[in-house]
């Protein structure tokens, strides 16, 4: 029963935090406009970008969690997420 709760809540809550991105970058499309110099057509191409890397990586990432277990996984993407540009900092510095 349990399981079945957990799986239930995964199923919900995954594609509503994808819903929650989508509408984090149209609420940041008029900021990305003015500092990345972008063009309306811009901002969508680079929205959907989003949403086609995200569906080609999700089976390989199925496919990892599966061989090493959601831990491991959970770890090695917050250890890939922190990596950062070394001139990230200058450059909001300069926003």
């Amino acid at each position: 029963m349990r399981r079945t709760i957990l799986l239930l809540a995964v199923v919900v809550c995954v594609p509503a935090l994808m819903m929650m991105i989508a509408a984090a970058i149209g609420a940041a499309a008029p900021d990305l406009k003015v500092v990345m110099k972008l063009t309306q057509p811009q901002v969508g191409l680079l929205a959907g970008t989003f949403f086609v890397a995200a569906g080609l990586s999700l089976p390989f990432a199925g496919r990892s969690v599966d061989r090493f277990g959601p831990t491991l996984c959970v770890l090695a993407g917050l250890a890939i997420g922190t990596v950062r540009d070394p001139e990230a900092r200058s450059n909001r510095a300069q926003l």
